[in-house]
């Protein structure tokens, strides 16, 4: 049975702060949930009788309104608390200032459902106008085509952008509904809105490929920061952190430039014509500061799309 005074002694330590639960799982085991605390969490675990397993499980505070309560749900074994251990540093406050990146691309105006209707429609009016009978033919099988055509689902990817300034700098991985941040990450997740409900599944039925998935409804947007590299360097002599498929600069004096694909170690190209930078990744940043903005050729573990957004006061 999971001791309790593990979770009461992590809370009179440190209750404002959100941890890692170090637990100690033995089979015959297939889940245990975690309840009573702020993200309900699962850990999923397929152990055999005798088979151990010890697993950290990203741990929030527990809910002022709700009795902590760990509780094993499905399967004969034990699992009992080992350790809690203290979270890391929360992310910059400059960080939740800047717009969020889009998860959800942008569908076409018009559907191409739309138009077929649209077609079906026209054809059956200039056919009523002399046989009624195949009109009703034409809108029956436009009906029928209609009902067989696979609905396509909005795309949903996984947002990455690495957020530089005087802070440092930090990836910001969003994702709509669901997201399965790096698993080396340094978390600190919210939700947009703010307060909405998700759950932590901690997926640790295969112990070499540990998976942490957080999920919540379509209609929210799960957001993960971590840490990102020591240095980013972006500057008129040469490109010193990754090959970009596209580059933005806006210059101290607020003049945005567009400067297509750089490579690592080529100096800047010179400004293109056209190309629209996303409107959320122009705002955030101060007059007077010198901002870069590219979009990755290669996208980091756990994102489909990833960005670089730097944002550094202009040197006098």
């Amino acid at each position: 049975m999971i001791s309790l005074s593990w979770v009461l002694c992590a809370l009179s330590i440190a209750p404002l702060n959100d941890g890692v639960l170090e637990l100690r799982l033995e089979g015959p085991l297939e889940v245990v949930s975690l309840d009573g605390v702020r993200v309900p969490t699962r850990v999923l675990a397929e152990l055999a009788p005798a088979e151990t397993l010890t697993v950290r499980v990203p741990w929030l505070p527990v809910d002022p309104d709700a009795d902590p309560e760990l509780r094993r749900v499905e399967g004969a074994g034990s699992a009992r608390v080992e350790a809690v251990l203290s979270a890391p540093a929360l992310a910059p406050e400059a960080l939740s200032r800047r717009p969020l990146p889009r998860p959800v691309e942008t569908p076409a105006r018009v559907p191409a459902v739309g138009w077929w209707v649209f077609l079906g429609g026209l054809f059956a009016v200039l056919a009523a106008r002399r046989r009624p009978m195949a009109a009703a033919l034409i809108g029956a099988v436009f009906g029928a085509g209609l009902w067989a055509l696979p609905q396509a689902e909005p795309e949903r990817p996984v947002v990455a952008v690495l957020e530089v300034g005087t802070f440092g700098a930090w990836w910001v991985y969003v994702g709509a509904g669901e997201l399965e941040p790096p698993a080396a990450a340094v978390l600190e997740l919210e939700t947009s809105p703010l307060g909405a409900s998700w759950e932590w599944i901690v997926d640790a039925r295969d112990p070499s490929l540990l998976r942490r998935l957080a999920q919540a409804s379509e209609a929210t947007a799960l957001v993960a920061r971590s840490p990102g590299p020591a240095e980013v360097r972006l500057g008129l002599t040469a490109n010193g952190f990754k090959d970009l498929d596209e580059l933005w600069r806006r210059s101290p004096a607020g003049e945005w430039t567009r400067h297509g694909s750089w490579d690592v170690g080529e100096p800047l190209p010179l400004a293109l014509e056209g190309g629209l930078l996303p409107t959320w990744l122009r705002s955030g940043a101060s007059p007077g500061a010198d901002v870069w903005v590219g979009r990755l050729r290669e996208a980091p573990e756990a994102a489909q799309e990833a960005w670089v957004r730097v944002i550094l006061p202009a040197k006098n």
